[in-house]
């Protein structure tokens, strides 16, 4: 697995396969990124359930300002962060996710929400606390992974989506 494109392209992340959690593949990586354009600009984003922190490097690669992830276990992410310049904007968070979204201080352009494939009811869940406690800033979007993804949500709406294998991306823009 790699960084494929922008500032950053060809670094080599560290990764580990496990029966609950699986790395973005590039080819859906480099679709994602595509469907979202110039959008990761300047952009803060938030990467929840962030494991080897693919998505959120990838947004740095391509220009995002800032990263907060999101993990309970850091390990890997850790790794990954110490092949980057020291001054890279991100922070490393250890915590579960539901606990970060009650307590957030900013308010993010782009979230990612990739959790374990074993518990696909973290969007739910992720996607009520972000709506909740106002953490999307307006126009911006949130970023869904996963092999079975049911959306129900008041306030976004489905931008894009595409499928890859058994892997479903949804791109969900806030609608106010």
């Amino acid at each position: 697995m790699r960084v494929i494109a922008g500032k950053y392209k060809g670094l080599r992340l560290t990764f580990k396969i496990t029966d609950v959690c699986r790395p973005t593949k590039d080819r859906v990586k480099e679709s994602l990124f595509s469907m979202l354009a110039d959008a990761c600009l300047d952009a803060v984003c938030l990467d929840l359930f962030a494991g080897t922190g693919s998505l959120g490097f990838e947004a740095l690669s391509r220009g995002a300002g800032f990263v907060d992830f999101i993990d309970v276990d850091c390990s890997v992410l850790k790794k990954n962060a110490m092949i980057f310049p020291a001054d890279i904007p991100i922070a490393i968070h250890k915590m579960k996710a539901e606990k970060f979204l009650i307590q957030a201080s900013k308010k993010y352009d782009l979230i990612f929400i990739d959790p374990p494939w074993k518990r696909p009811q973290e969007f739910q869940n992720a996607l009520k606390l972000i709506t909740e406690f106002d953490i999307l800033k307006p126009n911006g979007f949130i970023i869904l992974e996963q092999e079975k993804i049911q959306v129900e949500c008041e306030h976004l709406n489905v931008f894009k989506e595409r499928k890859f294998g058994n892997t479903i991306i949804k791109i969900l823009k806030k609608t106010i």
